[in-house]
């Protein structure tokens, strides 16, 4: 079984190398340590979507972070040609449910306004009866 994914800020991994010590915080750093019960010893790997992924070894735990040393540090190309699936939603729909055809999905949302993105893993999951 791979090792459980949390994103960093972005760049958050552009001055990293091995034997560094990073903190994660926020939604991923609760997530981690809240929800996830990670402990101190298990394997993490920590990613800033610039394509550097570390792969690191809890180093202790906070409520709501995360610590992780850095063991091992990869950079992945970016794939080529690229992939984007976009799926349109009803007005004042929030909720998040993947496509039939592409369980897997990234999907944009709106909510107050505000264009997020949010991805959506799994099987197919039926939308809310109405």
């Amino acid at each position: 079984m791979s090792a459980p994914l949390f994103l960093l800020d972005s760049g958050g991994l552009a001055e990293a190398s091995v034997g560094v010590e990073l903190v994660l915080r926020g939604s991923e750093g609760r997530h981690a340590a809240d929800v996830s019960r990670l402990k101190t010893g298990e394997a993490v790997s920590l990613a800033d979507g610039s394509g550097a992924i570390a792969h690191c070894a809890v180093s202790g735990t906070g409520k709501g972070e995360l610590r992780a040393v850095i063991e091992e540090l990869v950079h992945e190309p970016a794939p080529n040609p690229g992939f984007t699936l976009v799926q349109a939603l009803a007005k004042g729909i929030v909720t998040c449910w993947p496509s039939r055809s592409a369980p897997n999905s990234a999907s944009m949302l709106s909510c107050h306004g505000k264009q997020i993105a949010a991805l959506c893993v799994g099987a197919a999951i039926e939308p809310p009866k109405a």
